[in-house]
């Protein structure tokens, strides 16, 4: 008899032998939740999402069984990144992060590259310090907005519409963004505690804003280009800063930098216009808080404009005559540029 029992407590303690089926590569993941009959006990974590279910046991150490709020409470880490578990659950990824919200003391999480869209449930995890979302079709990251505590965030290839919620994060001292859909890195200017930024392969053209928090970031996959030189401008022998384009040129002259060939050039900046036989130079003098537009026909000025800021007066003058009728710019040609005054 004592024989017998025995032989029944070994065979119930046996691992499922590989004729049964049982191979973890060939299972259907089901979520361990209560039946349809039994009450619910309200102390139990309800994970619906049935991959995310057992990343997170395996996450805590255990294969099957009910996890309760006490449980989660005690969780601090949590790394269910795709890389690891894809061999064991291949083409399977997480769909839905409901029953995380118990998880409350998290500080670091890692959910890479699965399939979440909707990060609502994040919104919950306050005292999240660490928090990895990239390869996700996440299109909407206000909830985020909530998570004053990190200073790491991974948003890699998300699609999201507004990055405005970013802006609340005073302790970001992390961000990577890298092939993400923003395009107006404005909305991170207010992130003075940010260390390392990363933007490669996102839709930036413009990093001017990120001046004032640039020279504080210690490590950088961009470069703002902050000196005349660096923006493609030289120096000519007229003392003239000189930015050559297909449509225009600018020009800069500062007084340290020593007198133009021209006294009407010093202290000022231009840009000029030119076509076959006509070339419109729009220049600022702040010395006179006035703009000047000229335009010359075959080398002789034909026209020239004067507004002065400061009293609003508008100034006009035909050179001569000769200009003006070889003038091949006509009064709605000349209106196009002059309205920069108005």
């Amino acid at each position: 008899m004592v024989l017998i029992l025995a032989m029944a407590a070994f065979t119930s303690c046996s691992p499922i032998s590989s004729e049964t089926g049982s191979d973890i590569h060939s299972q259907t993941i089901s979520p361990a939740t209560p039946k349809a009959e039994e009450p619910i006990d309200e102390s139990i974590v309800m994970i619906t999402d049935p991959l995310l279910e057992a990343l997170v046991h395996a996450a805590m150490g255990r294969s099957e069984g009910f996890i309760s709020q006490i449980e989660a409470e005690g969780v601090i880490y949590l790394n269910l990144n795709n890389q690891w578990h894809k061999e064991l659950y291949p083409d399977q990824k997480i769909l839905n992060l409901q029953g995380l919200e118990y998880f409350k003391n998290l500080k670091s999480l890692d959910l890479s590259d699965h399939e979440i869209s909707d990060v609502a449930v994040i919104g919950n995890l306050t005292d999240l310090e660490e928090l990895n979302l990239s390869g996700n079709p996440i299109s909407d990251i206000s909830p985020l907005s909530s998570l004053k505590s990190l200073k790491m965030l991974v948003l890699s290839e998300c699609m999201a519409e507004d990055y405005a919620p970013l802006s609340n994060l005073d302790n970001l001292e992390i961000l990577v963004l890298n092939n993400a859909s923003i395009s107006d890195v404005a909305v991170l200017s207010p992130l003075k505690n940010l260390k390392q930024l990363y933007l490669a392969g996102s839709q930036i053209s413009n990093y001017f804003p990120l001046a004032e928090i640039y020279p504080y970031l210690e490590i950088k996959d961009f470069t703002l280009k902050r000196s005349l030189e660096g923006l493609g401008f030289h120096l000519d022998n007229e003392n003239q800063a000189i930015f050559d384009s297909e449509s225009a040129s600018i020009r800069i002259n500062h007084l340290e930098w020593g007198q133009p060939h021209d006294e009407w050039m010093n202290n000022s900046v231009r840009t000029v216009f030119s076509s076959d036989n006509a070339k419109i130079d729009i220049g600022y003098y702040p010395n006179f808080d006035t703009f000047v537009m000229m335009a010359f026909v075959d080398g002789e000025m034909a026209l020239n404009y004067l507004y002065n800021r400061s009293d609003e007066s508008l100034g006009l003058g035909m050179v001569t005559e000769t200009a003006q009728k070889k003038s091949c710019l006509k009064s709605s040609q000349m209106k196009k540029y002059s309205t920069i005054f108005y």
